[in-house]
Parts: C-alpha cells; structure tokens; sequence
C-alpha cells in the first residue's frame, strides 16, 4: 500500500500559455468609492523596466481562486477562506493551516499586436508619450 504522503507529492509540471483578449474596461485592484466622471481612479500598473501595461499574475491567481470558491458555493454569499475545499487550498495555497500553493502565476505582458496599435494611435493623434496616462 503506497503511503499517503506520495499521494500528494508533485510528479510532475505542466505549462499552460494563453492571450487574453480585452474587449471592455478591466479595472484590478479594490474600487475607489468616489471617483469624478472623467477622471482616472487608478493607475495603470505597468512592468517597471519598459512601463508597458501589465496584468499582475496575481490578479489572475486571485481571480481564478473567488471563481472557483463560488462554484463551490451553496448560496450567492461566498464562504470564508478558511472553509475553502481542500482542492482549492492544495492548488493556491493556504495560510491555515499552512500549504505552499502548487500553481504558479506569471505577469501578462501586451503582444507585438497591441504595441502596433498603440504606435498606430501615437502617430495619428500626436501623442507624445502613449503610456502617460496617470
């Protein structure tokens, strides 16, 4: 009989790569209460070496996280994170009790394709610096 603890140990690794398309707004982080119409609640958040804009991995782990906790949710209001399944604080991690997280998130950069866009605009409207938008 194979002990428990093999079970559980990491056999193996598995990349998985994608492109997320942005059809609409994205906001990341927690909402301002107030913002005035016009005005830019928040910053972008940018790689600090070419100060493209960046979507954190991060954001992506937390987000897949409430996904997946809300469907395995009985009712609208989501559990408290210490009730989370244990899939759940296997693959993400947990800090009670503690369980380092096996998936692993990485920086989304923007593609050749939107840097073509931005130069495209930068071009036909004058703009001086496309990424000065604080």
């Amino acid at each position: 009989m194979e002990n428990n603890d093999n079970l559980k140990s990491l056999r193996g690794k598995l990349l998985i790569t994608g492109t997320i398309k942005l059809e609409t707004g994205m906001h990341i982080g927690a909402s301002n209460d107030f913002a005035p119409i016009g005005s830019v609640d928040t910053p972008f958040i940018r790689d600090v070496v070419t100060q493209e804009p960046i979507i954190p991995g991060s954001s992506i782990k937390g987000k897949l996280r409430t996904l997946l906790a809300k469907s395995h949710c009985n009712d609208y209001i989501m559990n408290d994170i210490k009730e989370d399944k244990e899939e759940i604080k296997r693959l993400f991690g947990s800090v009670n009790p503690v369980k380092p997280a096996r998936l692993q998130f990485y920086d989304l950069f923007i593609t050749d394709e939107t840097r073509q866009l931005f130069a495209r605009d930068r071009y036909l409207y004058g703009w001086n610096q496309v990424w000065k938008h604080h």
